[in-house]
């Protein structure tokens, strides 16, 4: 019996398939698109990261300079009700020969003065050209710095400002309501060295410098040299 014919045929030579240099050069292009593609969404958001980074800085700088800033007003307002609520005053460039009497005389119109201290000098009893006053109401305090700050007084701009009370020393008005009286320490010494003295002193005097004459004797011997005082 005839076996049947078989349908399969012989493998012939297969027709090889050159790759086009084309291929590769899209596919390389494509592959650098990726890339660059990739790297600009990363770059894209790193640069997003540090904006938002940066924004948030600034916040926070901006946030802690109105801080700052509000500080500084609340402490100013603070500090402005606290001088309001004091009756005394600084008064500075005082001219020369503008002294207690004269202030007391002037700053008194505007009302009673309860305190006044001129800064003098301790040794010489010269003005600084400064003084405090207080004022038995703060309102009249109050005026006196509207009125006299950068009042031209004889040739001399007055600097009138109010002193708050946590700035006051406690020996601020020590010797105030005084007239200050130069003394004449050279007239002082005079009379202490023409004074006449008691008997008893001049005889203490002579004893003790007959001991160091004794002393300064007894230690030239000592040395060979034969000298008396």
């Amino acid at each position: 019996m005839p076996l049947p014919k078989s349908h399969s045929r012989k493998a012939g030579p297969q027709k090889s398939t050159a790759l086009d240099p084309e291929d590769f050069n899209s596919t390389d292009d494509e592959f650098e698109g990726f890339l660059s593609s990739e790297s600009e969404r990363t770059d894209n958001e790193s640069d997003s990261s540090d904006s938002s980074a940066e924004a948030d800085d600034y916040n926070k700088k901006q946030i802690a300079k109105l801080a700052k800033e509000a500080l500084k007003d609340r402490n100013l307002s603070n500090d402005k009700s606290r001088a309001e609520n004091s009756g005394i005053v600084y008064v500075g460039r005082l001219p020369h020969g503008f002294y207690e009497k004269q202030m007391r005389e002037y700053f008194g119109q505007f009302g009673a003065i309860s305190k006044l201290r001129m800064s003098r000098n301790k040794r010489t009893g010269a003005s600084k050209h400064y003084a405090f006053m207080e004022f038995e109401h703060p309102e009249i305090a109050n005026i006196v710095c509207e009125t006299m700050d950068n009042y031209l007084l004889f040739g001399h701009l007055l600097k009138v400002k109010r002193v708050a009370p946590e700035n006051v020393h406690k020996s601020l008005f020590t010797g105030a309501n005084k007239n200050f009286q130069i003394i004449p320490w050279g007239k002082v010494g005079k009379r202490r060295y023409e004074r006449k003295q008691p008997r008893e002193m001049w005889e203490d005097r002579q004893a003790d410098f007959d001991s160091r004459r004794k002393a300064k004797n007894k230690r030239l011997k000592s040395l060979g040299i034969n000298y008396t005082l």
